[in-house]
Parts: C-alpha cells; sequence; structure tokens
C-alpha cells in the first residue's frame, strides 16, 4: 500500500510539475495578449510598443483590435483533473474524523493526518503543490518587476528620442525662419537699391537740366554785356568824331 502510494505520488508530482508549466505558460500567453489589446488604449504600436505615430501606424485608428482569447476555465478544468489525487487516498469510514497515516519518502518515515471528509489530496504533494504556488507567484512578481522596468526604461528612450526629435524640429524652424528673413532682407536691399539708383538719376537729371539752365543764363548775360559794350564802344566813336568836327569850326563872334 505505502509503496504504490509512494509511486503514485512521484508520478503525480511529475504531472503537477507538467501541469505548472503548462499554466505558467498558458497565464504567461494570456498576460502577453491582455498586454496588446491594452497597448492601444495607451496610445502605444501592438508591434514595437512605442508611442503612436510610429513607423508602423500614424494613428491610433490604424491599429486592427486584437481579441483576447483564454481557455482558462477548460485548463482549469483539465489541471483539476490531472492533480486530483483523491483516488490515491484510503478509504476511511466515515466516522473516522482524524486518521493518521505512515509514508515512506525519500528513506523518511513521515507521519500525517488526515480529514477524509475535508481533504481530497495528499499532505505531501499539497505542500509541494503550495511552494510551487509560491514560487510562481515570487516569479510572476519578479517578471512584473522586470517589465515595469523594461516600460519605464522603454518610455525613458522614447522621451529621450521625442526630445531630440523636438529639438530637431525647433532647429529646422529656426533655420527656415532665418533664411525667410535672409531672403526677405535681400529683398527689401533689392528694392532700396533699386529706389537709390532711380533718386540718383533722378538728381543726375536735375542736375543737368540745372547746368544747362545756368548755362543758358550765362550766355544770355555774356550776350548782354557784349552788346552793351559794342554799343558804348559806338557811341564813343561818334562822340569823338562829333568833337574833331566841332574843333574845326570857329564860332563868329
Amino acid at each position: 500500500m505505502e509503496e504504490s502510494l509512494e509511486e503514485a505520488l512521484r508520478l503525480k508530482a511529475k504531472e503537477l510539475r507538467n501541469t505548472l508549466i503548462d499554466l505558467k505558460k498558458h497565464d504567461f500567453d494570456i498576460n502577453v495578449e491582455k498586454l496588446k489589446a491594452n497597448l492601444p488604449k495607451r496610445k502605444r504600436c501592438i508591434i514595437c510598443t512605442l508611442k503612436i505615430p510610429c513607423k508602423h501606424f500614424k494613428n491610433v485608428k490604424e491599429i486592427p483590435k486584437i481579441s483576447v482569447h483564454t481557455s482558462e476555465e477548460k485548463l482549469v478544468k483539465d489541471t483539476e483533473e490531472i492533480i486530483d489525487f483523491s483516488q490515491f487516498v484510503p478509504n476511511f469510514p466515515k466516522e473516522t474524523k482524524k486518521i493518521g497515516f505512515t509514508v515512506n519518502y525519500r528513506g523518511r518515515e513521515l507521519k500525517y493526518y488526515i480529514d477524509p471528509h475535508i481533504r481530497t489530496t495528499s499532505l505531501p504533494n499539497e505542500r509541494r503543490f503550495n511552494l510551487l504556488c509560491t514560487i510562481e507567484a515570487y516569479r510572476e512578481e519578479k517578471l512584473q518587476e522586470e517589465l515595469k522596468k523594461l516600460e519605464k526604461a522603454r518610455d525613458e528612450e522614447q522621451k529621450i528620442i521625442q526630445e531630440k526629435q523636438q529639438s530637431e524640429e525647433n532647429k529646422k524652424k529656426y533655420q527656415i525662419k532665418q533664411k525667410e528673413r535672409l531672403l526677405k532682407y535681400r529683398e527689401d536691399m533689392k528694392g532700396k537699391r533699386e529706389q537709390l539708383r532711380n533718386l540718383i538719376d533722378l538728381e543726375d537729371k536735375q542736375k543737368k537740366m540745372k547746368e544747362k539752365k545756368l548755362q543758358r543764363y550765362y550766355d544770355m548775360q555774356k550776350k548782354t554785356l557784349a552788346d552793351y559794350n559794342q554799343k558804348k564802344s559806338l557811341n564813343d566813336t561818334t562822340d569823338e568824331v562829333v568833337g574833331k568836327e566841332l574843333e574845326g569850326i570857329s564860332l563868329p563872334i
């Protein structure tokens, strides 16, 4: 009886380990699907997990909907069927409250007490199962901590990338603005140079007109002076001739 119970416990322990591995894998797959399903709500890409827009999607509307398919009820049911050790527990009389029995486990005899109305699994396997559950919970907690660290590092990296992109955009905007100001300055200078050239041409024309006007005035004054001198010279000659003629004539006394 003890040997068959030990063999059954060993076989069921192996099945329990496999079941726990399947449970862990199943829970991990479900958590991954839930995480992917929640990514669009957090405005993150389901492929690269970066914030949208990214190289895969421009906005949240482009992301395909993800449905989380779980088979927890079936898996739990199958697990319960696998780890059910009630068939290996002796059938005690209903009147018995607590019954003790000895188990030879790895060369040691262990004494256990069981209430047949409550317990459906053997104590060694239940203790092992609880220990494995504790270990699994610890691993799950560590996994969640690592996921949080990775997410935090990814957020910081994304923040650095966004800041760098924003800096590049600001730099480009500044360069474009400076280029526009330079083009405007060149256009303004071109217009001012054209205005200055027109002003210089106008001043040259006015100067030439003024010089021509002065030259005409000078010529007129010169001609007037020449006419005056010529007329005066004629008058002087006439007076001289008349004087000579008067000198040759004797007046009667």
